[in-house]
């Protein structure tokens, strides 16, 4: 299954099990981007990472919902954001993540993150602020 594939790319106690970054311990590594989720609320935002995802070659992907409804959805409607419950996204290729947090938080890993980091003009603006 999806959760089983992306619980051996991510590891125990990744998003497939609803607990990442910035929710875990340690240090947020470099990898791994952490956004305000006031970012995915924003069209600007949705629209570069739709536009991210296009470029790595998604046209589908799967969201994984904590309420366990999962569903396929294309490039054009994928909306990363955390709407009550937490979710997860990515593709077949499992290259990339995004999280959804009840923290206030989104976050990015893999080709995704490296995406956005080069080509979102004002991602500064949404970063999260350490703690």
């Amino acid at each position: 299954s999806s959760r089983q594939r992306g619980r051996s790319s991510y590891g125990d106690g990744g998003p497939m099990d609803r607990r990442w970054y910035p929710l875990l311990a340690d240090p947020t590594p470099p990898e791994v981007l952490v956004l305000a989720e006031a970012a995915m609320w924003n069209e600007q935002g949705l629209a570069q990472v739709r536009s991210t995802l296009r470029e790595l070659g998604g046209r589908r992907m799967t969201e994984l919902r904590e309420d366990s409804i999962d569903y396929l959805l294309d490039v054009d409607i994928v909306a990363p954001r955390y709407t009550g419950v937490e979710g997860v996204w990515s593709d077949d290729t499992l290259s990339w993540i995004a999280y959804a947090s009840p923290e206030g938080t989104i976050a990015f890993g893999g080709q995704l993150a490296v995406g956005l980091s080069t080509t979102w003009p004002d991602l500064y603006r949404w970063r999260r602020s350490p703690e």
